[in-house]
């Protein structure tokens, strides 16, 4: 009996250090913001065991996956407030206070004369973060793209591709069917939840 306890003894602690962690991946934006949550008490990172948050105006979709919550934007009547009602909304529905790992993916300096707004709107969240004391890391859009496509050019386009790559994954164009499905061509929020996923997942594989 003795030997037993003396083998079982030490396993039995080591479970007891076992922390199960929250993953955040935050693809960030004016129009349609996504966030994915992992916990990684739910098994494996797959679609199926993560979460979506998304904010944006389009018409919620029929066979919409019971993991993905789409809510409109609220009513602002200056940027300030606009800016606000998305950092607020986000942090308070996906709990990220309680988040182990949160991952931003910093904004393109590329983006065509949007630049500023996209830059006054991250601010706005990185400060809410800091105000609650939470880390957080920021990876640039070419890193992820990367990551998942293998090209640090990809379009939104390659981004879906890879996405669908995975047979488990559900079918992101069947879902948010638009003119554009036949055209390969991504729309919001589609592009933006998958972004937020490869976003989390980049954050489970190296963080």
């Amino acid at each position: 009996m003795a030997f037993w306890v003396g083998k079982l003894l030490p396993i039995y602690l080591y479970s007891l250090k076992i922390k199960y962690m929250i993953y955040v991946g935050i693809d960030y934006s004016l129009t349609s913001p996504s966030v994915c949550v992992y916990n990684s008490d739910r098994g494996d990172f797959v679609f199926d065991n993560c979460t979506f948050s998304v904010i944006s105006d389009v018409k919620i979709p029929p066979n919409l996956p019971k993991n993905i919550f789409i809510s409109p934007h609220k009513p602002w009547t200056n940027q300030d407030e606009r800016y606000h009602n998305i950092a607020d909304y986000l942090i308070k529905t996906n709990c990220l206070e309680s988040a182990d790992v949160i991952l931003i993916e910093d904004y393109a300096f590329a983006a065509k004369g949007r630049v500023f707004g996209i830059a006054e709107n991250t601010e706005v969240l990185q400060y809410n973060l800091w105000l609650k004391k939470k880390q957080y890391t920021k990876i640039s859009p070419k890193s992820i793209k990367k990551w998942a496509t293998g090209s640090g050019n990809a379009g939104k386009e390659q981004m879906v591709e890879a996405f669908h790559k995975n047979p488990k994954n559900p079918d992101m164009f069947s879902i948010f069917a638009s003119p554009r499905k036949k055209t390969g061509k991504v729309d919001s929020p589609l592009s933006d939840i998958v972004d937020s996923y490869f976003i989390c997942g980049w954050a489970v594989t190296n963080l």
